[in-house]
């Protein structure tokens, strides 16, 4: 009878240990919320610089093919599949069709087909390569090498 008093008694929790889950949960989240909280900033952040990269390795191999980088503002010519009327060089030293082995990025959701990755800080409704990257080329001159600067339209917020 005693045992049957006991067991009908413990059937629930006691207050104390409703307590104890309840504040072992709050910790977690407070451990684990702020984390989650910015995860989407820093993936975009690691897309932004991926994506950099991969077109800033693309313009090597272009300038490594053609002898020079593509004209100022024209990052088209990465994703070309011929050379027809789309590459405009920089400057013409060491410039042939033979030398053209595009495209040299092949981006499926590129922007507006031209094989270059989006920018993923500006709006998805700008499909020109213009409303994605700044890009400028700077001819060779005397003993200055060719160079080129890359950005994004849309920059990521600075900490990233």
């Amino acid at each position: 009878m005693l045992a049957q008093k006991l067991a009908a008694r413990r059937r629930g929790f006691t207050l104390i240990e409703l307590l104890i889950v309840i504040v072992v949960i709050a910790i977690l989240a407070l451990i684990v919320i702020p984390r989650l909280m910015n995860a989407g900033d820093r993936a975009r952040s690691a897309t932004y610089h991926d994506n950099i990269n991969q077109i800033s390795k693309a313009l090597e191999v272009f300038h490594n093919d053609m002898g020079c980088y593509p004209a100022t503002g024209d990052l088209t010519d990465l994703g070309a599949n011929t050379i027809g009327t789309v590459v405009t060089p920089t400057t013409t030293a060491g410039f042939t069709a033979s030398n053209f082995h595009g495209p040299y990025l092949t981006s499926a959701n590129g922007i507006g087909g031209s094989g270059l990755p989006l920018n993923p800080y500006v709006v998805s409704s700008d499909t020109t390569v213009a409303d994605h990257w700044t890009y400028a080329a700077v001819a060779a001159t005397g003993t200055s090498p060719a160079t080129y600067t890359l950005a994004g339209t849309v920059l990521p917020p600075s900490g990233y």
